[in-house]
């Protein structure tokens, strides 16, 4: 292994507003697989949810993907959608 340098670290850092480095959403969203039978809350360590995604779970996948748009999706949205909005709008792997 070789030594890494203070000029290393920063090197690898994240630029200011990359993937990853924003801040969470401030409401979580429950995220319901219909054929799947099962569900899940986002952020995952959140109560409460304002919101909930319903559907299947190929279209739930390519929504949180990016690949699909919610607006012509054939997703079903309960509560709070800009709640979903703002979910989707963050990035969802760390």
């Amino acid at each position: 292994m070789g030594r890494r340098n203070r000029r290393d670290h920063h090197r690898h850092a994240p630029p200011p507003g990359a993937a990853g480095t924003r801040g969470a959403p401030s409401s979580s969203v429950r995220v319901t697989a219909t054929d799947a039978a099962t569900s899940w809350v986002m952020p995952e360590d959140a109560e409460d949810p304002a919101a909930e995604i319903r559907g299947r779970a190929q279209d739930v996948a390519l929504l949180l993907w990016g690949r699909r748009d919610l607006a012509t999706s054939s997703l079903e949205v309960r509560g709070d959608r800009a709640a979903v909005q703002q979910l989707l709008d963050q990035p969802i792997t760390p």
